[in-house]
């Protein structure tokens, strides 16, 4: 199966890299280096205020802060749950 390079436009016969330009042609490398590059830019925001205090919570070797970390996540849980449950049932009216 030929393959035509998106860079400089050469048809390439089940060529893995591009004679001419050395472009990558196989799809599953093209996926897997647009993954590295989405999480490379992931790894680049930085996090808010919030995601530190809460990943240092979570880190913490104080018990109390640990379960302070624990309840906040269930609480969150909860309110979560049931904010979905209200749409859901929202939902169910129309259809």
């Amino acid at each position: 199966m030929e393959r035509k390079c998106k860079s400089c436009g050469v048809w390439n016969a089940d060529e893995q890299v591009c004679k001419s330009c050395g472009t990558v042609l196989d799809p599953a490398e093209i996926r897997k280096q647009e993954h590295k590059n989405e999480e490379s830019k992931r790894a680049a925001i930085p996090k808010s205020k919030v995601e530190k205090m809460l990943d240092q919570m979570k880190a913490s070797s104080n018990p109390l802060v640990k379960l302070s970390y624990v309840v906040l996540k269930t609480f969150w849980l909860v309110y979560m749950a049931i904010i979905t449950f209200i749409l859901w049932f929202i939902a169910l009216g129309p259809g």
